[in-house]
């Protein structure tokens, strides 16, 4: 969930090493002119830190034949690729890892992996902008819905985001944005206001133009089967929303996954809660329990003695959850 963490230490381990033993990478007229535009620092050839790429962005069993390149802001996205389209070199974008690379090991793969060519890392993307007045927040493609999330709760507001390891910008670009919020909030472009994109000449839009095509929409016919986006979305304006004072967590366990669902769509139907969501008890001993055995006796002791295999959980105000007429036990009741 912290890749920059893992580099980091693993920096720290490589600066320990007998220097002797290093090899030397020969930079090329390809590495010298991505350096021209994002720093000496942040444009590499070196397959060690390529390594690092494999899997959630490089195929495994591939030659490391790429570059790094980790641009500051959108102005520099452009310029990788124009500069790329000039010498013919594929590219594509990362952000916080490309999960189906791995997970679509077939022609849908050429979405989201990279055989060799640039890879565009967008870590560095990392502008977050609450603007409390207007409800809304801006922010890079850097940014998880963690980092997005605590600056927000800072003003009494929150964001419809994902898991707290996505990034925001990808998430959009990917899902959408569904969440257990999104009975309350809406979904995909529902939480958005604007997008600012690079398309695949290197030309900078906003999602607010008039010309603007769909960010989500790729090329489709019979010659193309390929499912890269036509754009890449550097940064977003996205919607926040308050945190009242009376708010309430509330779980009500069950044994079984359809009785679960019933009372989600009840409470869905009739409006009540802010968030809703069904939680297996393997995910929620996993989630709370900070070792794998505690996790595990916790999973024996919800299914063999709790009978709690399934629980609903649902954010409300008091109002809702308030015996005996709450919306909430009323809804349950039914």
């Amino acid at each position: 969930m912290r890749p920059e963490k893992v580099a980091r230490a693993l920096k720290e381990y490589v600066d320990n090493l007998d220097k002797e033993n290093f090899q030397s990478i020969p930079e090329d007229d390809i590495l010298r002119g991505l350096r021209e535009i994002v720093g000496e620092k942040w444009a590499t050839n070196d397959p060690i830190i390529i390594s690092s790429y494999v899997r959630s962005i490089i195929p495994p069993d591939v030659e490391l034949n790429f570059y790094i390149v980790m641009p500051e802001n959108t102005e520099q996205v452009s310029k990788i690729i124009k500069y790329a389209n000039k010498h013919n070199i594929p590219f594509l974008p990362r952000s916080g890892g490309t999960a189906l690379s791995v997970a679509t090991p077939t022609i849908l793969s050429n979405a989201t992996s990279l055989e060799h060519g640039i890879v565009i890392d967008l870590l560095r993307l990392n502008k977050l902008e609450i603007h409390p007045e207007s409800s809304t927040a801006t922010l890079g493609a850097g940014i998880t819905s963690f980092e997005l999330q605590k600056a927000a709760y800072k003003q009494k507001l929150r964001a419809n985001v994902a898991e707290a390891g996505a990034h925001v910008c990808a998430n959009i670009a990917t899902t959408g944005v569904i969440t257990t919020w999104g009975n309350t909030y809406g979904c995909f472009a529902d939480n958005f206001i604007d997008l600012e994109l690079v398309d695949n000449d290197g030309d900078i839009k906003n999602h607010r133009d008039m010309e603007i095509s769909n960010p989500y929409t790729t090329e489709h016919g019979f010659t193309n089967i390929s499912l890269s986006p036509s754009y890449i979305i550097t940064e977003t304006t996205v919607k926040l929303y308050p945190v009242f004072d009376d708010e309430e967590a509330v779980f009500v366990p069950f044994d079984n996954l359809e009785d679960a669902l019933d009372m989600i769509i009840t409470l869905g139907k009739r409006g009540v809660g802010l968030s809703l969501a069904v939680l297996s008890y393997k995910y929620l001993a996993e989630f709370i329990c900070p070792t794998p055995q505690i996790a595990k006796d916790f999973e024996d002791i919800c299914k063999n003695y709790l009978k709690l295999r399934y629980v609903v959980d649902v954010i409300c105000n008091k109002d809702e959850n308030k015996p005996p007429s709450g919306k909430l036990l009323t809804a349950y009741a039914s």
